[in-house]
């Protein structure tokens, strides 16, 4: 049977991901791997319990963004907004819909031990029952595409995804895809992470969305 890697990004793509794993019968689940990503760790941890057998990375800490700047002079000089409202943020708190916090939080989760889960999960699905995969991986992450930290990880994990193959699994074929929830998925949403529905959020919302599109493009 084919194997699957789904990995969630953000409050968003985590959620998604917990709700396909808790629909998935067991014997489904051998063949498949369900990884979330988040800085809010609340939110992860709530997640978690209500999604067993998935594998969590939070890709935040206690510590503030200017501490975490203070240690990617990368992000400092070349591409991390210069607004010092953002610098005592709580980065665990969550991105609060900055995608540079998501990512300046997630260089440091790469440089950890943390992002090893993520390595280990592909793994087990290339190496499973000690026979190499014979059929191509497919991975899918989920993001929201709005903003936040979905929207600032996305693609950069699947970017990491990638190296990680190339680096360790050259001879096999993989297939990654993105998906990528639009705002009225926010809007529309039944669970905690709903939008109040009113003018002022869809506009904002809307916003993040073209902005997220305009950045794929640009990678293209």
């Amino acid at each position: 049977m084919k194997k699957l890697a789904i990995i969630g990004c953000g409050g968003i793509g985590s959620d998604i991901v917990s709700r396909v794993a808790r629909k998935c019968h067991v014997e489904e689940k051998e063949n498949i791997r369900f990884v979330i990503l988040d800085t809010n760790a609340n939110d992860l941890s709530t997640i978690k319990k209500l999604g067993p057998g998935l594998i969590s990375i939070q890709t935040s800490s206690t510590q503030s963004v200017l501490d975490y700047l203070h240690n990617d002079n990368d992000a400092m000089e070349n591409w991390f907004p210069n607004n010092a409202i953002l610098y005592p943020k709580t980065v665990s708190e969550g991105a609060g819909q900055v995608r540079a916090i998501s990512r300046l939080a997630l260089n440091t989760t790469i440089k950890s031990s943390e992002i090893q889960k993520l390595y280990k999960a592909i793994d087990e699905l290339f190496l499973k029952d000690g026979f190499e995969l014979k059929h191509a991986l497919r991975v899918v992450i989920v993001s929201s595409a709005a903003g936040g930290t979905g929207s600032g990880i996305a693609m950069i994990i699947g970017m990491l995804v990638r190296k990680y193959l190339q680096d360790h699994y050259r001879e096999k074929s993989a297939l990654i895809r993105g998906n990528g929830c639009s705002p009225y998925t926010h809007i529309h949403s039944q669970n905690h992470y709903r939008v109040k529905n009113n003018v002022g959020d869809c506009s904002c919302h809307h916003s993040y969305h073209s902005v997220v599109c305009r950045s794929l493009t640009a990678y293209k």
